[in-house]
Protein backbone atom coordinates (compact mmCIF):
# COMPACT_ATOMS: atom_id res chain seq x y z
CA UNK A 1 0.00 0.00 0.00
CA UNK A 2 1.07 3.31 -0.94
CA UNK A 3 0.46 7.08 0.90
CA UNK A 4 0.48 9.96 -1.57
CA UNK A 5 3.80 11.10 -0.13
CA UNK A 6 5.27 7.70 -1.12
CA UNK A 7 5.60 5.79 2.32
CA UNK A 8 4.52 2.37 2.27
CA UNK A 9 3.31 -0.02 4.45
CA UNK A 10 4.19 -3.67 4.10
CA UNK A 11 1.97 -6.65 4.83
CA UNK A 12 2.75 -10.08 5.82
CA UNK A 13 0.10 -12.83 6.10
CA UNK A 14 2.96 -15.50 7.70
CA UNK A 15 3.83 -18.74 5.94
CA UNK A 16 2.41 -21.38 4.50
CA UNK A 17 1.40 -24.79 6.57
CA UNK A 18 0.07 -28.27 5.62
CA UNK A 19 -3.65 -28.74 6.52
CA UNK A 20 -4.53 -32.58 7.36
CA UNK A 21 -7.39 -33.82 5.87
CA UNK A 22 -9.08 -33.48 8.99
CA UNK A 23 -8.89 -29.71 8.37
CA UNK A 24 -6.52 -29.31 11.41
CA UNK A 25 -2.49 -28.49 11.10
CA UNK A 26 -0.91 -29.73 14.24
CA UNK A 27 0.47 -27.39 16.54
CA UNK A 28 3.55 -25.07 15.88
CA UNK A 29 4.84 -22.75 18.05
CA UNK A 30 7.04 -20.61 15.07
CA UNK A 31 3.59 -20.90 12.35
CA UNK A 32 2.94 -17.21 11.32
CA UNK A 33 4.42 -14.17 11.56
CA UNK A 34 4.04 -12.19 15.66
CA UNK A 35 1.32 -10.14 16.06
CA UNK A 36 -0.24 -12.02 13.34
CA UNK A 37 -0.72 -15.00 15.23
CA UNK A 38 -4.12 -16.49 15.89
CA UNK A 39 -4.83 -17.31 19.20
CA UNK A 40 -4.78 -20.89 18.67
CA UNK A 41 -1.17 -20.77 17.66
CA UNK A 42 -0.13 -18.72 20.21
CA UNK A 43 -1.87 -21.32 23.07
CA UNK A 44 -0.29 -23.76 20.81
CA UNK A 45 -3.21 -25.96 20.22
CA UNK A 46 -4.47 -27.11 16.59
CA UNK A 47 -5.56 -25.01 14.52
CA UNK A 48 -7.29 -24.91 10.30
CA UNK A 49 -7.85 -21.82 8.05
CA UNK A 50 -9.65 -19.41 10.59
CA UNK A 51 -6.20 -18.66 11.50
CA UNK A 52 -5.40 -16.84 8.02
CA UNK A 53 -8.82 -15.21 8.75
CA UNK A 54 -7.23 -14.22 12.15
CA UNK A 55 -4.10 -12.41 10.20
CA UNK A 56 -6.21 -10.47 7.73
CA UNK A 57 -8.51 -9.01 10.28
CA UNK A 58 -4.69 -8.08 12.21
CA UNK A 59 -3.48 -6.58 8.29
CA UNK A 60 -6.49 -4.87 7.85
CA UNK A 61 -5.93 -3.37 10.90
CA UNK A 62 -2.29 -2.44 10.26
CA UNK A 63 -3.26 -1.18 6.95
CA UNK A 64 -6.20 1.32 8.34
CA UNK A 65 -3.26 3.30 10.67
CA UNK A 66 -2.32 6.42 10.19
CA UNK A 67 1.21 6.64 7.94
CA UNK A 68 2.99 9.12 9.79
CA UNK A 69 3.82 7.77 13.80
CA UNK A 70 4.72 11.45 14.58
CA UNK A 71 0.42 12.37 14.11
CA UNK A 72 -0.12 8.90 15.68
CA UNK A 73 1.39 9.16 19.08
CA UNK A 74 -0.02 12.72 19.00
CA UNK A 75 -3.40 12.16 18.25
CA UNK A 76 -3.68 8.80 20.02
CA UNK A 77 -4.72 6.14 17.72
CA UNK A 78 -8.23 6.73 17.31
CA UNK A 79 -8.47 10.21 16.51
CA UNK A 80 -6.58 9.69 13.19
CA UNK A 81 -7.17 5.45 12.41
CA UNK A 82 -8.99 5.74 9.00
CA UNK A 83 -11.29 2.90 10.71
CA UNK A 84 -13.23 5.95 12.00
CA UNK A 85 -14.98 6.71 9.05
CA UNK A 86 -15.00 3.09 7.68
CA UNK A 87 -18.02 0.95 10.05
CA UNK A 88 -17.96 -1.62 7.06
CA UNK A 89 -14.12 -2.53 7.13
CA UNK A 90 -14.59 -1.92 11.34
CA UNK A 91 -17.13 -4.90 11.15
CA UNK A 92 -15.00 -7.27 9.02
CA UNK A 93 -11.90 -6.42 11.18
CA UNK A 94 -14.08 -7.30 14.38
CA UNK A 95 -15.15 -10.34 13.12
CA UNK A 96 -11.80 -11.94 11.54
CA UNK A 97 -10.09 -10.59 15.13
CA UNK A 98 -12.23 -12.79 17.31
CA UNK A 99 -10.11 -14.53 19.51
CA UNK A 100 -12.63 -17.79 19.81
CA UNK A 101 -12.17 -19.57 16.54
CA UNK A 102 -15.96 -20.34 16.80
CA UNK A 103 -17.23 -16.84 16.39
CA UNK A 104 -14.75 -16.38 13.17
CA UNK A 105 -15.89 -16.26 9.72
CA UNK A 106 -14.76 -18.86 7.59
CA UNK A 107 -13.04 -17.01 4.31
CA UNK A 108 -16.55 -18.36 2.53
CA UNK A 109 -18.39 -16.13 4.95
CA UNK A 110 -16.17 -13.21 4.88
CA UNK A 111 -16.42 -13.72 0.94
CA UNK A 112 -20.16 -13.60 1.14
CA UNK A 113 -20.44 -10.60 3.85
CA UNK A 114 -17.95 -8.36 1.75
CA UNK A 115 -19.56 -9.44 -1.68
CA UNK A 116 -23.17 -8.97 -0.99
CA UNK A 117 -26.63 -9.45 1.50
CA UNK A 118 -26.17 -11.74 4.22
CA UNK A 119 -25.01 -12.14 7.76
CA UNK A 120 -22.79 -13.74 9.75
Amino acid sequence: MQHSQCNFKICDLGHAKYIGLNGLAPPCPNCGTIGFRAPEIVKREAHGFKVDVYALGVTLFNLALPFNRKQQSQRGITNCCMLQHLPFATNIIEKCCQDDVRRRPSALQLMELVSGPGQL
